[in-house]
């Protein structure tokens, strides 16, 4: 059978788990007021925002005083036919067009956007990065002072073999449901390293029954089927955890 997961009622894909993406995780975090300190974490957040957010952010950006919200209001028309739930319940900008009243809400969230006495501001650090990269001040990476690898693989090796890795990470999963299923033990050695094994047991996408063998779990069988973005990004926030 397959496993009903390790963490019980949380094995499928909810809120704050493996359908989450880097804004979710970052929005989840205590420490946002350092993280934008940081240039290029604000330009990956900034990237990562809704196209009408980051729209919201550049008219923004060079702005040394806060903007009224009525005149955000009108960037966008209001092409509404019905009014959203955050409408009918009431929220802040229940009264403003859904598409900017969403992005709004992501960048509160984020506190990218602080809201006060009708005053629109951008948060100081992340407006202070931002600026930092676009006027090509950001500091320097370090990069340029390694040196030369003449035995260098090229960009399609480079895919090839990154491609190879995930597939046997999937095969990994894909083994553990096969053998589980048909009552199986697994022999042999997997094709992945024990690291790697305790990345996907600690992501809950695997666990171990009471003989200590393998199981893939119900969010393991899940993560088979998500996209092949979300699936690293998966990953990727179990090992960032």
């Amino acid at each position: 059978k397959v496993s009903k997961g390790i963490s019980g009622e949380g094995s499928g894909y909810a809120a704050g788990e493996g359908s989450e993406s880097i804004l979710d995780y970052i929005a989840g975090l205590d420490m946002k007021d350092s993280l934008y300190t940081d240039v290029f974490t604000s330009v990956t957040v900034f990237q990562s925002l809704p196209a009408v957010a980051k729209n919201v952010v550049m008219r923004m950006l060079w702005l040394e005083q806060g903007l009224q919200e009525n005149v955000v209001m009108y960037w966008v028309e209001n092409k509404d036919d019905t009014k959203s739930q955050e409408s009918r319940k009431g929220g802040k900008y229940s009264h403003w067009p859904q598409v900017l009243r969403e992005s709004m809400y992501r960048l509160e969230r984020l506190r990218l956007i602080n809201v006060s006495n009708g005053l629109l501001e951008i948060h100081p650090s992340f407006k202070e990065s931002l600026r930092r990269y676009v006027r090509n001040d950001a500091p320097d990476s370090g990069i340029g002072e390694l040196s030369v690898d003449k035995h260098a693989p090229q960009p399609d090796q480079i895919a090839r073999h990154a491609r190879e890795s995930w597939e046997r990470i999937l095969q990994f999963l894909l083994d553990d449901y096969s053998i589980a299923a048909a009552g199986h033990q697994r022999e042999g050695k997997n094709g992945i390293s024990k690291d790697i094994e305790a990345l996907l047991e600690f992501s809950d996408l695997i666990a171990r029954d009471s003989n200590g063998e393998i199981l893939i779990t119900n969010k393991g069988f899940r993560f088979l089927f998500l996209p092949h973005r979300k699936q690293v990004w998966t990953f990727l926030l179990g090992y960032i955890r």
